[in-house]
């Protein structure tokens, strides 16, 4: 599956083998910047709006959706703790646009912690065990 965040809010599922398209996800106001698909069934989705989304692509259902910075989310990164191995400790980080970096109890939404940077963050990665911030 191919994932397509556009400009007017939308998700696009394309198959990577037919090149065809197979779902819409519409939820987002304005458009969407980040999107991370850890399995088939979980996809999570942040952008202008400010929301973050977690969707069930197979249903086009949004299970969850959190606010909480106050710009455009650019980046969304899970983990999860060494001290847990449990899905449903996994953290999601979102960085923004309002100099913030929030981590996030994935399962459900609940706000763990804000990092304050000073300047618009544009991306978060891993390397190693380490996050990473630009």
């Amino acid at each position: 599956v191919v994932l397509c965040g556009c400009d007017d809010g939308s998700i696009i599922q394309w198959s990577a083998d037919t090149y065809t398209q197979n779902n819409i996800l519409m939820g987002h106001i304005g458009g969407v910047e980040a999107l991370l698909a850890p399995t088939e069934s979980t996809l999570w989705s942040a952008g202008f709006d400010g929301a973050i989304r977690r969707w069930n692509p197979p249903t086009s259902f949004c299970e969850l959706q959190v606010q909480g910075h106050a710009a455009c989310i650019r980046s969304l990164l899970l983990t999860t703790p060494q001290s847990c191995s449990h899905q449903d400790t996994q953290h999601l980080w979102s960085a923004s646009d309002d100099g913030t970096i929030r981590i996030w109890i994935a399962c459900d939404g609940t706000s763990l912690k804000t990092i304050r940077i000073g300047g618009p963050v544009r991306s978060l990665w891993m390397m190693g065990p380490q996050v990473c911030v630009s």
